[in-house]
């Protein structure tokens, strides 16, 4: 049988409005960091490189971790929740090995950090079913984690 990702998707009651608020919290806590490191980008076709993939990932991830993970384990919400948070946090393990890389904080900081946003966005989903919101949420904070990790690898200046 085809995935079908509204067939069984949860629906929330009543939406709690402070969830997606506070989805949006990491954004602003990444845009901060990355202001006072005077992060900038050397090239402005690049910023655009940099926001076509931050568009890209940001859904995507949102698209598979939440809302796919959300509908196959529905209604269990443990379940819905739990799996695609310890797979969203192993996930970002694979970035530790691309070689010459380095993150702003270090390993423990990236994998902190992909594990707190994976419960954030995930109790969002599933308390909201606001796909559009942790997908919005996960495209800021990337744009801003994106051009961090540039300007600390000094791309695309080689």
């Amino acid at each position: 049988m085809l995935f079908h990702p509204q067939a069984d998707a949860p629906k929330p009651s009543k939406p709690i409005p402070i969830f997606n608020w506070l989805a949006f919290l990491p954004a602003l806590g990444v845009a901060c960091t990355a202001w006072k490191n005077e992060v900038s980008l050397p090239d402005p076709y690049f910023a655009v490189v940099l926001i076509v993939a931050a568009l890209t990932n940001g859904i995507t991830e949102e698209k598979y971790w939440r809302q796919m993970f959300a509908t196959l384990f529905y209604p269990n919400r443990l379940f819905g929740a739990a799996v695609p948070w310890l797979l969203f946090s192993l996930w970002h393990v694979a970035l530790l090995a691309i070689p010459n890389i380095e993150y702003e904080g270090g390993a423990l900081l990236l994998l902190g950090g992909a594990a707190l946003l994976g419960a954030l966005f995930g109790v969002v989903y599933w308390f909201n079913h606001s796909f559009w919101v942790v997908s919005s949420a996960h495209v800021l904070v990337n744009v801003f984690a994106f051009a961090m990790l540039a300007n600390d690898n000094a791309w695309p200046l080689g």
